[in-house]
């Protein structure tokens, strides 16, 4: 197939993602889901089922989406770590450990809401938020259908469009938003894109164990280094002040943690699979014998106007 032919078929899909995802969008904000308790939402899960004879998409859609909870996770994990120097994420009562069910694939969701949930200790971040759909107005983070609305919002203003466009080949037609399963698996491009369009500046670097001149074990090396600047308050971390230093969103092998700190060198892990909160420490020699490709998104402090903010904000370390 030629250049020209493999570039037109590129334009098709991202303008009928754009027709089908606006579509989406209009009804989204026609039907907009009102700020409910978390014993209304649970009631909307457990509503009648799909008739025997609906289709399998309209199954794969179907979303039993109670709004998320949660248990405090910092406390614990400094209380794991005793007297081990340790520079982590504050305040400890912002850090909060949402868990995914066994089985599904909303690992990325859970973490992101870990992000939310720490930057709504400042009203500033709060606000944002709450303007783009990631937080409710009764002040509980979003669901994981609500966080795909916003993602999707972020989408049609032009952030992370690139991942938005290898999503739509995935879902082969089905709409994102009430999407579950393997079709929903979203990364650090995907939450970038939702914080974007609330004007958080969500940086996302991916580090490549395969690229010329790489290792698994040198991309992991690079990958603790600047994590261990940002907890220390340098590099990425400029800025933050006492009130408020967020976790980072980490992916790698197909599955997402929050980094809640970094001691002697080692990730501090906060993993959605758990359903208590744990101790894991990992080295850059641990994560190099998962994988040789991490992908991390961090938020510099600031609220901005969304307009100002660069659509493309992936690099590469």
């Amino acid at each position: 197939m030629s250049a020209t032919n493999d570039a037109s078929q590129s334009e098709d899909s991202a303008n009928s993602l754009i027709d089908r995802s606006s579509a989406a969008a209009s009804t989204k904000k026609r039907d907009a889901p009102s700020a409910t308790s978390e014993d209304d939402a649970a009631s909307t899960s457990d509503a009648a089922p799909d008739a025997p004879n609906a289709s399998r998409d309209a199954k794969r859609r179907r979303v039993e989406d109670p709004a998320p909870t949660s248990v405090p996770a910092l406390e614990a994990i400094r209380q794991k770590l005793g007297t081990e120097p340790a520079d982590l994420a504050r305040p400890d009562d912002a850090v909060r450990l949402f868990s995914q069910r066994r089985g599904d694939s909303t690992c990325c969701y859970r973490t992101f809401m870990t992000l939310i949930f720490a930057l709504c200790t400042l009203d500033e971040y709060s606000r944002a938020l709450r303007a783009c759909g990631l937080v409710r107005a009764s002040s509980v983070v979003a669901s994981v259908r609500e966080i795909q609305g916003a993602i999707q919002e972020g989408w049609l203003d032009g952030f992370g469009f690139k991942g938005a466009s290898l999503i739509w080949k995935r879902l082969k037609g089905a709409e994102f938003v009430g999407s579950t399963g393997l079709d929903a698996w979203i990364g650090c491009v995907e939450a970038g894109a939702a914080l974007r369009r609330a004007g958080v500046r969500a940086n996302v670097v991916g580090f490549d164990g395969k690229a010329v001149g790489a290792t698994a074990l040198s991309a992991a090396q690079d990958l603790v280094e600047r994590l261990a600047l940002y907890f220390d308050g340098r590099g990425d971390g400029v800025g933050w002040g006492a009130e408020l230093l967020p976790p980072a969103l980490l992916a790698f092998d197909g599955h997402s943690r929050a980094v809640v700190g970094v001691s002697r060198r080692r990730l501090v892990l906060l993993d959605p699979a758990w359903c208590t909160p744990r101790l894991e420490c990992v080295s850059a020699e641990d994560l190099a014998s998962r994988a040789d490709q991490f992908e991390v998104l961090v938020v510099r402090p600031g609220v901005r106007d969304a307009r100002t903010l660069p659509k493309d904000f992936k690099g590469q370390a």
